[in-house]
This record gives structure tokens, C-alpha cells and sequence, in this order.
């Protein structure tokens, strides 16, 4: 991210891959000075004006904090203490009040610049974006800030919900939200025109893939709305419509005998006792069962380049027992994919770091770090949280969550199984069949 002086004589250019805020004077591109933001990324940076000297706030996107900068002294002097990956930033003109997305928690903060203290917070969400229990659903990702002083109000964009909340900041309350294409990720308002635009990071869809990689894919856009011509219950009520529209195309429905062995229902048991999942990627479902020959199958054998010549296991797998051949996922690339695989979620900060990594390579350790996980918890928690008992053979990412009695997830990762606890193709399938087939 970047941040003007309000002179124009410098730009602040945060460094997220070196821990660094880093000084450029505009007149000649000459890197002045580079500031030491105690090793937290800087993602966004804000100019906050104050009476007793302005400063720069950085947020940390794979911390918990905010960094507060002396400009003019060129120092950290101060490290404010927030929930999991600090994101947007928002300033009131007279400096006052700091408004920060806190993408892991779900909530939008005000903090007083004068003492570092939070003031206020908020849920993004709307009121009916709850389970089945009434409690409020996580994961939103809210992500950015843009506040428009004229009116009092603070809009927040939500990637993982395609929403923006709309807010009211004395005190902070949700006033309602606006629908928008996939995954909103900036915004900027442009007040003498009564506009909101909207950055969506996949608004323009990714369509097959010709053999390209997500990030050559994926496709942004941009939304302009017009405020004035915003009816706001309207938009907040198509909001909820979109956030139920899974549900209602694709509810379960219940079975005849009102029995199915997957329970649909929170309270409903299953005679299941034991679960063996095996995790295969980077394969579609046509070029490895194309030529399965199941009319239940929706295959076509002219996709096929590992069939049942190269993987009869899982075509004997598939014939015995139930086949799934129509499912889809938002993961972009393996990484993310295995992030997806064990948090059910891709977190703002997993959102973000994977398509910095196919750029640059320097953050491949992105899925094993505590910002990937989300604050909920991942699918190992959730497991050890019920009281299930569980072993991972192989499988790294997600095993540095922490359960709600303390427990590391990595201590329940076989380090025995061949390979290690990691992903390692230097090792058959057969030996890691065997491993586990001992184990069962």
C-alpha cells in the first residue's frame, strides 16, 4: 500500500515482504529511509493528522496489531494490540478517530489516536447472517474503509459475503449493506459525485481455464454506485436474499424414511463411527473417472489422461461405494486449496498472500501461518472441540491450530508417517497406503 505526505514531498510505501515502512521522496524516487515496523506486514497505510505531530499507521495483516509511526522522526513508536489480521484503515479528517477492519473477528474498530484505545466496535453483519442456533455466522472478511464525512458514514467492504456495510460511526452500528460482484477488496468514495467504487478482486469471473493459472484467470472489476439512488432497505434485503440463495437451491431435503446416514442437522446422529478421508489434488473429475462408464456419472471419456489403466483404486473405490461428480470449489491454486481443505475458509490473509506468492515466490509458508486459520477454528479443532478423536498422516497445513483446551493440532499428526508430516511426493502411495493400513 501506499501514503502521501500531505505536502506531496513523500511517499510511504509499505513493505509487507521485509517488515518495513520505506520513505520515498517524490521529487527524485530516491528511497530516503526505511522504518522497522517490528516484523509486522504492512498492508495498509493511513496518514492520521494530529495537533502534536501527524503519524502513519500501518496495519498488520498476519498479526494482530497496528504500527504507529513517527514520520518525521522515521520510528515505530507505538504498537496497538488488535484481534487477528488488522486490515482497512480509515481517518477522520480532523484526525480524531482511526477506523480499522479487523478481518479475522469480523468487526470494524474505532481507536483514539491520542491514547491507541478502542472506542468502539461493530459486527459488519447483518442481523439474519446467523446459523441455525441465531449466532452470528464468521468469516466475512471485511476488509476495507472508506468514510465519508459528510454524512457521518463508514462503508466496509466484506469480500467473503459480496457485500458492503454501510455504518453509522456515533456510535458504530450497521445501517445496512450493498450487494456487489465477487469479492469486494477497496473501496474510495467520491463525494462530490455521490459515488461509492467498489474494487471487486473477482468481479469479472475466471471462465474456463485454457491453460492458464488462477492468477492469469481471474478478472477484477469495478463498481460505481450512486449513493443518493441507493434504497437502502432494498439493497440490505437483496443482500440477505443473496446470502440465503445456497441454502435454498441447494438445502438437503429429507429422506423418505427421515433417516440418511450424513446427518443434515445440527443434532442428529449418524451410525458412522469412523472416517477416512484421502486428500488428492490438481485433478478435475473427467481426466480421472471419464471413462468410469456410470450413467450416474456425468463423465466424458474425451477428458480422460489418468484413467482406470493408472488409478483403479479409486475407480474401484468409486464403483463401491457413492459417487459425487458435480462439485466445485473457490480455490484458485493447490496452497489455497489445502488451506480451504482444513479451515473450510479462506481467510483475508489467505485470500491475499496466495496470488503474492505466485507473484514473487517469497511467501510459500502462507498456509501454515496462524493467520490462515480462522478465528472459529479449522476442521481439526472442530473435531478435538466434539470430543472426536482424529490422526493426520501428511497433512501439515491446519496443524498449528490450537483447540479450545489448548491443544496444538500438530500433536495429533503422525510424524511416524512415511514421508514425514508434510506433503512429500518423494515417497509412493503405496508405502503411505500400507503405513495406514497398518495403522486402521
Amino acid at each position: 500500500d501506499l501514503a502521501l505526505s500531505p505536502d506531496g514531498a513523500h511517499l510511504w510505501v509499505a513493505r509487507l515482504d521485509r517488515g518495513q515502512v520505506v520513505q520515498v521522496d517524490t521529487a527524485t524516487g530516491e528511497a530516503l529511509a526505511a522504518v522497522d515496523t517490528d516484523q509486522i506486514m504492512a498492508w495498509q497505510l493511513a496518514w492520521v493528522p494530529g495537533t502534536d505531530g501527524d503519524s502513519l499507521w500501518a496495519s498488520d495483516l498476519e498479526g494482530e496489531t497496528v504500527a504507529v509511526i513517527d514520520p518525521a522522526q522515521g520510528v515505530l513508536v507505538r504498537s496497538i494490540p488488535l484481534p487477528t489480521s488488522p486490515a482497512g484503515l480509515a481517518v477522520a479528517p480532523d484526525g480524531g478517530t482511526v477506523w480499522a477492519a479487523v478481518s479475522g473477528s469480523d468487526v470494524v474498530v474505532a481507536l483514539d489516536p491520542a491514547t491507541g484505545d478502542v472506542t468502539d466496535t461493530v459486527a459488519v453483519a447483518e442481523a439474519d447472517l446467523v446459523d441455525a442456533s441465531g449466532a452470528p455466522r464468521a468469516n466475512s472478511n471485511v476488509n476495507a474503509l472508506a468514510f465519508d464525512a459528510e454524512t457521518g458514514r463508514l462503508y466496509a467492504s466484506r469480500g467473503a459475503d459480496n457485500a458492503v456495510s454501510v455504518l453509522s460511526t456515533d456510535p458504530l452500528a450497521v445501517l445496512g449493506a450493498l450487494p456487489t460482484a465477487w469479492y469486494p477488496t477497496a473501496l474510495a468514495l467520491d463525494t462530490r459525485a455521490g459515488l461509492l467504487v467498489v474494487v471487486e478482486g473477482k468481479g469479472g469471473g475466471v471462465g474456463p481455464s485454457e491453460g492458464q493459472g488462477a492468477k492469469q484467470r481471474f478478472q477484477g472489476s469495478v463498481t460505481r454506485v450512486d449513493l443518493a439512488a441507493v434504497d437502502l432497505a432494498q439493497a440490505t434485503a437483496q443482500v440477505s436474499a443473496n446470502f440465503q440463495r445456497p441454502r435454498a437451491a441447494w438445502g438437503a431435503d429429507p429422506c423418505p424414511d427421515q433417516f440418511f446416514p450424513v446427518p443434515t442437522r445440527a443434532g442428529e446422529r449418524s451410525p458412522i463411527e469412523h472416517v477416512v478421508l484421502i486428500v488428492k489434488e490438481n485433478k478435475t473429475f473427467d481426466c480421472v473417472f471419464g471413462d468410469l462408464g456410470d450413467p450416474r456419472a456425468a463423465a466424458d471419456p474425451a477428458y480422460v489422461r489418468w484413467g482406470e489403466a493408472i488409478t483403479p483404486n479409486q475407480h474401484a473405490l468409486a464403483r463401491a461405494f457413492a459417487l459425487g461428480d458435480n462439485f466445485y470449489t473457490d480455490t484458485p491454486n493447490s496452497d489455497s486449496g489445502h488451506s480451504m481443505l482444513t479451515g473450510v475458509h479462506l481467510t483475508e490473509f489467505a485470500e491475499r498472500m496466495w496470488i503474492e506468492d505466485v507473484r514473487s515466490g517469497d511467501f510459500s509458508d502462507f498456509p501454515v501461518s496462524a493467520a490462515t486459520v480462522p478465528d472459529v477454528g479449522n476442521l481439526f479443532t472442530h473435531l478435538v472441540d466434539h470430543g472426536v478423536s482424529l490422526t493426520i498422516y501428511g497433512e501439515i497445513v491446519g496443524t498449528f491450530a490450537t483447540a479450545a483446551n489448548g491443544e496444538r493440532m500438530i500433536q495429533y499428526s503422525d510424524t511416524r508417517y512415511p514421508g514425514g508430516p508434510f506433503t512429500n511426493y518423494g515417497v509412493t502411495d503405496e508405502a503411505k497406503a500400507a503405513y495406514v493400513i497398518e495403522k486402521l
